[in-house]
């Protein structure tokens, strides 16, 4: 013998559903004590007003639903007492402080200068206008454009001012190793480094053409005022005097000769020198 069980596709197959009709917007099931029927929904409430806990409800712009602690909820505006925290919050008319800047919560959207306030790490992007003072700034190694304007502080360069406007184009002067004068040009070595001593006190350089003529090698060529004692015995030439040949023996004399020899005669023994006057026809 088998068994077949059925089981139900929709609420009006079920046995105890013998009244259904599923067309009927708004129907609700309910019980009658023996079956469910399908009938319109009856009792219950529509509006706040209806609940039995609910005081008054008006229905006002604003109000919101308060419970009154004892006869129930009433329909009303908020009062500060609603909001057991409410000093925690701030007032549309008060203030509150940026750094040492004091500023209204309800200030109208313009620029705002702030004082007193250190940023640690920030990142300020790009401005655009302003003056940035007492800030660090990074080593700049990028690119730039522009020049640069004059020194605040005017420097002294080799007993110049310069303050960046313009190129220095002073002598420069010889308490800083310059000349002192801006047409004097010295010449002279041009592989290595070169030592010229001069004396440590006021002098005139020898120089071609001067009072001395032209020096050259060591020979001094159109000189006067030579002394006596700077010509070396042998090397007499005319218009000069010998140099001493020795004591005399009993006297002071000076042999004086005339020629035309070049070289002048032995001196004699019994003389103090020899003036030898050359002369030619």
């Amino acid at each position: 013998m088998m068994l077949s069980m059925l089981s139900a596709t929709a609420i009006k197959d079920s046995h105890n559903v013998p009244s259904v009709v599923p067309s009927t917007d708004g129907n609700v099931l309910t019980s009658n004590g023996t079956d469910w029927v399908s009938e319109a929904p009856t009792g219950g409430a529509s509006q706040l007003s209806d609940l039995s806990d609910v005081v008054s409800a008006t229905n006002t712009d604003k109000f919101a639903l308060m419970a009154n602690g004892t006869t129930g909820y009433v329909g009303r505006a908020l009062v500060e007492a609603d909001i057991s925290d409410l000093g925690t919050y701030a007032a549309t008319d008060q203030t509150f402080y940026i750094g040492t800047t004091q500023v209204a919560i309800n200030r109208a959207s313009a620029a705002l200068t702030i004082a007193g306030l250190t940023l640690t790490t920030p990142n300020i992007g790009t401005p655009s206008a302003g003056t940035l003072t007492n800030c660090t700034f990074p080593t700049l190694n990028q690119n730039t454009t522009g020049s640069a304007a004059t020194l605040t502080t005017t420097r002294a360069i080799y007993g110049n001012n310069f303050d960046g406007s313009a190129a220095l184009t002073q002598v420069i002067a010889s308490t800083y190793g310059g000349t002192g004068n801006g047409f004097t040009k010295f010449t002279g070595p041009a592989t290595a480094e070169r030592t010229f001593t001069l004396p440590n006190a006021n002098a005139t350089l020898l120089y071609s053409g001067g009072a001395l003529g032209t020096p050259s090698a060591g020979t001094l060529t159109s000189c006067t005022g030579l002394p006596a004692a700077a010509v070396v015995a042998g090397s007499l030439v005319a218009g000069m005097i010998a140099a001493d040949h020795g004591t005399a023996a009993t006297d002071q004399l000076v042999n004086v000769c005339y020629g035309t020899s070049a070289t002048p005669p032995t001196a004699s023994d019994t003389t103090e020198g020899t003036l030898y006057i050359q002369y030619t026809n």
